[in-house]
């Protein structure tokens, strides 16, 4: 082997020994990555976001079950068939606490303060001591004007039989975003559970494309309905 061959035999063992990845290999497999995690991230944020999503509309649900639990226990007291006049009769749908909300042309109300609760004032999971339409994230009592309510109770209470059978539709919304992205949209701070405003947006949600859209965006509601009857007394 001449000393010419030889030294080219060296020069190639070098190059072998040094070989490595280009920049250009490198900035594309740094690329490659870069994207594989972006989609990684954009799905765990689609899953936190559902997540959120059902357990709030597995509370509202909760929520709305108990409302018709308290109605039906409210209809216990009405005992008197018939449709109230003029003057109330003892037992009749118009002395409940809840069931008088009844109307011929029903509309959507914000159900006044109930019983008292048990264990409120000592309960350290009660946060009021009444039954309330508004609840905090854990699904407490709180006033309808407290700055930590987070679910809002509406119901509508419509004739099935006249003076024996109505209907109770008990609706619980909640506000999804925190602020409005468009001009005229339904927000937290324009919304309240106890206003005419609360009314008129879901109200309006429910029955037109563009208020339809608004809800979409910022409300959630669940809905729920029963039908009570009166209960005859039996000596």
């Amino acid at each position: 082997m001449t000393r010419r061959r030889k030294s080219a035999l060296a020069r190639l063992r070098n190059r072998v020994a040094v070989a490595g990845y280009t920049m250009v290999e490198v900035m594309m497999a740094v690329a490659v990555l870069a994207v594989g995690l972006l989609g990684v991230a954009a799905m765990q944020t689609g899953t936190v976001g559902g997540n959120i999503q059902a357990q709030e509309t597995t509370m509202a649900t909760s929520l709305a079950r108990l409302w018709i639990e308290r109605l039906r226990r409210d209809g216990a007291s009405w005992v008197v068939p018939g449709v109230p006049g003029a003057g109330a009769i003892p037992g009749q749908i118009n002395g409940t606490r809840y069931l008088q909300l009844v109307a011929a042309a029903p509309a959507w109300a914000v159900p006044p303060n109930g019983a008292a609760l048990t264990g409120a004032g000592t309960d350290p999971y009660t946060r009021h001591t009444v039954e309330t339409a508004a609840f905090d994230h854990f699904g407490r009592d709180v006033l309808t004007t407290h700055a930590d309510r987070r679910y809002c109770t509406q119901v509508r209470v419509a004739w099935v039989y006249p003076g024996t059978a109505v209907r109770a539709d008990v609706r619980v919304f909640w506000h999804k975003r925190l602020r409005a992205e468009n001009a005229g949209d339904v927000s937290p701070a324009r919304v309240a559970c106890n206003t005419a405003a609360a009314n008129a947006a879901l109200n309006v949600a429910s029955s037109n494309a563009a208020g339809r859209g608004q809800m979409m965006r910022h409300l959630s509601a669940v809905y729920l309905s029963t039908v009570i009857r009166y209960t005859p007394l039996r000596f």
